[in-house]
Order: structure tokens, then sequence, then C-alpha cells
């Protein structure tokens, strides 16, 4: 843990939690401005002194690392700016390996890559695969770990990674990257992308969302609030470069919404591209609050309850680089609900980008609830899989281009209806999704995406099942996910995560609070934070509860605050909020 500490208060007696933890997720009344949690699926890579050297950072471990990172950027910008914290992703039934996933290096020194072990390989306005693996391999490490819970563990990914270099190996200036939502291009040519700039309740999905950040071991000490990481995160809530105003009154913000702006016209903020503010305009509050609701595995936090956000969704990863054709190497699968649009979303992430000749087909198949014995057999209309319970088959032919950016031509949907096949016209929306990374402009990898109405198709079970077929008309090469199976299981239930609360919620600088925290690990030792800053420590019981209490120190900075219960030496965390006031 943070060997900064402050004020330590060790209790062993655990009694009388106010928190039920029979409830794992309740519906309080919300608001509209309740803290929002978003979670973030972490990831280090090997080389990387989060890794090798926790202790740089005055850490004792990895999970430490990375957890304090969002912390910061949370406590000091977002809480304050726009009541949004950033959380771990781990939920709370994962017990013996809830550790933050440690991924090699795709491309180490060892085989031929540049730097040294740790190190990704950036090329301004390129392709860039080593970016695109060290993403795809932390979403696998994550789809390994809900396969293993059979359960839901959704949230930004974000790789936590040595240095980025240049293809001599020469350290490159580049700090972070990101990828806005798998589905959202950052793009004047996205229908989709113009409507949400207008309105952000209209993204249906902010799954896929990822960011490659720098290790913090040299950087702490010049950005002790992780500036870096809070806007590289306003990216990845589709947040563009700039200072957060409509400056030429067309109802459109900065880069992406309204590329007319300049993004160095001041006043700063802290999406700006290289001023290092901390300042997040009213705009970019509201903007970043709606796409955070569409954000899978978020919570609206009315204090001790937690209430999940408008969009289910999750992935199955398939084997990368089984075809040589990136436009048609499946990464992964994915299905969101959005129960604010009535939108359901099915996306197929591909690993590079489709070419501007192909004549490519993307077949997906959906079993709503899971169940052979009901829907129909794709083989009656002539697919080739044995896969059978199907509820709807989506069919998309992709020819052509514009600006090189590929779109769809002809998407055919079949719902089945008592066992019998029905062709649903013009119920369907497909477009070609192509990631445009913020900073580099780099435009990384391209993917498919449906959109339907939840009403025409039914709503899905908590597992449902599916299958992935990519196909070259051309060349007849095919890539399926999954590999060795006819079909593999998505889990569409919202994730459950470990909670806490604050008794009382607004507090003086120097009067005790008192903390508690349910579904943590049983018998472990509970450690509370202020911020980054540890302030006591007390053991769970049999439950999985904890209480303890401390002192708010006298020179905290006042505020909302956040709080932080992390359960034994794992990634599992309890996040609440507390808000210091000034004496009078």
């Amino acid at each position: 843990m943070n060997s900064r500490v402050g004020l330590l208060v060790f209790l062993v007696s655990i009694t009388g939690c106010a928190l039920d933890p029979n409830i794992p997720t309740r519906s309080g009344k919300v608001t509209g401005d309740e803290l929002l949690q978003v979670p973030l699926r972490w990831c280090a890579v090997e080389g990387s002194s989060a890794v090798e050297d926790p202790a740089a950072v005055g850490e004792n471990s990895t999970n430490d690392v990375l957890w304090r990172r969002h912390e910061r950027a949370s406590d000091n910008i977002w809480i304050p700016g726009a009541r949004i914290t950033f959380r771990s992703a781990m939920i709370a039934q994962v017990k013996s390996q809830a550790n933050f996933p440690i991924i090699p290096d795709p491309n180490p020194p060892a085989g031929g890559g540049p730097g040294m072990e740790g190190d990704i390989e950036i090329v301004n306005l390129a392709f860039a695969p080593e970016i695109n693996d060290v993403i795809a391999d932390c979403e696998a490490a994550w789809d390994q770990l809900e396969l293993q819970e059979n359960a839901n563990i959704e949230g930004i990914i974000v790789v936590n990674i040595r240095n980025f270099v240049a293809p001599s190996g020469g350290m490159s200036p580049v700090q972070g990257i990101q990828t806005f939502g798998t589905n959202l291009n950052c793009s004047e040519f996205s229908t989709l992308a113009q409507s949400v700039c207008l309105d952000p309740q209209n993204y249906p999905s902010n799954a896929g969302a990822a960011v490659v950040i720098r290790d913090n071991s040299t950087r702490l000490q010049f950005e002790p609030h992780e500036n870096t990481l809070a806007h590289e995160l306003g990216h990845a809530l589709f947040l563009g470069h700039g200072n957060g105003l409509d400056d030429d009154g067309d109802n459109k913000v900065d880069e992406c919404c309204d590329n007319d702006e300049d993004p160095d016209l001041p006043p700063e903020s802290l999406m700006c591209p290289s001023c290092g503010s901390e300042v997040v305009t009213q705009h970019q509050r509201d903007f970043a609050r709606q796409v955070a609701l569409q954000t899978p595995g978020s919570v609206i936090d009315p204090p001790a309850v937690l209430k999940p956000s408008n969009v289910v969704s999750d992935q199955r990863v398939d084997t990368r680089h089984d075809t040589n054709d990136p436009g048609l190497d499946l990464v992964w699968m994915g299905m969101s609900e959005n129960s604010a649009t009535g939108v359901s979303l099915f996306t197929l992430k591909l690993f590079g980008l489709i070419p501007k000749n192909a004549n490519y087909n993307y077949i997906v198949y959906v079993d709503l609830d899971d169940n052979p014995t009901t829907g129909a057999a794709p083989s009656d209309l002539g697919y080739q899989t044995t896969f059978k319970g199907v509820s709807l088959i989506i069919d998309v032919k992709v020819k052509a281009s514009v600006k090189g950016i590929p779109i769809e031509t002809q998407t055919v949907l079949y719902v089945a209806r008592n066992s019998e096949w029905v062709k649903e016209s013009g119920s369907a929306s497909t477009f070609v999704g192509a990631a445009v990374e913020a900073e580099t402009r780099n435009r990384l990898f391209d993917s498919i995406n449906t959109m339907i109405k939840t009403g025409v198709i039914g709503v899905a079970g908590h597992q449902v099942a599916v299958r992935a077929e990519a196909i070259d008309r051309d060349s007849e090469q095919i890539d399926i996910l999954p590999d060795k199976t006819e079909h593999t299981t998505l889990f569409m239930k919202p994730p459950e995560y470990s909670r806490c609360a604050v008794e009382p919620t607004q507090v003086k600088p120097g009067e005790v609070i008192v903390v508690e925290a349910v579904d943590l690990i049983p018998q472990q030792v509970a450690h509370v934070l202020l911020g980054d800053k540890l302030m006591a420590e007390a053991k769970i019981d049999e439950k999985g509860a904890a209480r303890m209490q401390f002192r708010i120190p006298r020179e905290t900075r006042v505020g909302i605050r956040l709080i932080t219960v992390g359960a034994g030496k794992t990634a599992i965390t309890a996040d609440c909020a507390v808000e210091v006031v000034i004496t009078k």
C-alpha cells in the first residue's frame, strides 16, 4: 500500500454494518447529479515499472500502482469537475484471482521489436499494429476472467505500458492514446457521430473504448494528479481536443464534433492538446456524464446504493492473426442493449482496416435466450452452421468506400418467429466504424456495427449464445468466432461491485467519519483511502463486510472527495464519496 499514510486507525471489530450485503444493487432515486462510477479494465505490460518496480511510485504491487492512478485523476479532476469517478472493473464475485492482468509485450526486443520490453511502437498517421495488439491482449485477458467466472465484467480498457517509441526505438513524445467506443467514428462522414455530438443520449453504447498510457514512474512528480490519464479518459468519454466551448456558435464543440474549431484556442481546459489544465467546462461535464451513462458497467451512486446505468454489454474475443487479412480478422463480437434508447447494437471489431476494394460478408448469429430448443436453424436458410435455437441473423455485405472508409451496401435481418424465419425489411441499420485515434490521428481499425430496435428482436436473457463469420467473397477466405465450437456465450447481466457508504456524508476537516463496505473478500484486510492516501485498515468479517473510522485531516482539500476501500492485495474495491466542507 501507499507509504504516504495519513492518520491510521486499526479496528478489529466489524459489527452493525448498515449496508445490506444481500442486495448487491438497488435502485435509488436519481436526481441527475449523483456520482457516476465508470469502471476501468486495467492491464500492465511486462517491462513497465508498474510490473517490474511498483516501489518506484511508493507502492507494493501492480494492483496498487494502477488503481492509485485512476484515484488521483478521479479525486482531483473528474469528481470536482463532473462528479465522475473511475473505479476498478473487478466485480465482487471474483475472489482468488482478482488482480489486474499482466500481459506480455506484443513485440518485445527479443523478437525484433523496437525499444525495451514494455515499449509500444507508434507511427503518426499510420496503421499501428502493436497498439492494436496490446489493446486486444488486454481485452483477451479480461475475457478469460469473464469465462472463468461466468459473469459480466465490463469497462474501459486501460493499458499501462513502459513508453511509446518510434520504429527506430527512440522515445516518442506521445504520452497516451485512446480509441472511442468501437461504433463511434471521429469523422465528418459518421452520421451517428454527428447525432451524438448534438445529443450524447443518442449514443447506443460506449463499448470498446480504450486507453494506452505511459507508465507514471518518471512523471508522477510532475503530474501528481495524473493529468494525462485524466485527459485520455476524457477522450474515452468522447470529448475531443479543445477548450470545451462552442467557439463558432453552431451547437457543436471541439474536435470530432466540430473540426472547424481551433483546439488550441483559449481558455485552457482539460481537453486542450498539451496545456495540462485540470478545468472541466460545463459542456464537457454535461457531455461526459451522458456518455458515462452509455458506458457498459457504469453505475449511478445515490449514496449507499448502486444503480446500473443505461447499457448492458458483453464481448467475446477471437484468436487474432488466424487470417492474413486484417479486414477479416475478428478481434471480438459484442452486443449492447441500451434501455434508454431502446436500441440493441451488435459489433464486430476487426484487427485492421477493410480495403477499398473489399467484397466482404459479415454474418452474426444470435440466440437471445441461449436455448437450442427455441428460435430456428440458420441451415434452413442455407447458412453453413449447425448452430440451433438462433433468434436472429444479421447478414451484412460491404463493398464500396467513401474517402477510403468502407460503407455497408446491404444488410439483411432475419428474425425467428414461431420457429420460422421472417425477413425484417428496414429494421436494421449497419455502418462501418473507423477508429481514428485522437492524439496521432491514426486510423487503427474498423468495425461492423448493426443497430436494431430492441422491440423488433426482443430483450436478451442473462446469457446469449453467439457466432460470427467474416468472409471474403472473392477469395473465400473466412474467419469464424469462436474457433472450435459452433457458438460462444455473452453474459448480459449488469456487473455487481463491492459497495461502500460513509456516515456522515458531509464532514468538516478534523471530524471523524465511519466507512462501511460489503461484498469484499472475507477474512482479508480492508484498506480505506481518502483520494490516494491510506487512512485506516480493518479485518473483513466472514460475510465480506468491513467497518472503519478515521479523522479527516485538517489540511484536507474541501469538496466531494473519493473514498476507496480495497480488499487485501487484490484489485477489488468499493468506491463512494464524502463531502468535506469549510468550517464556519
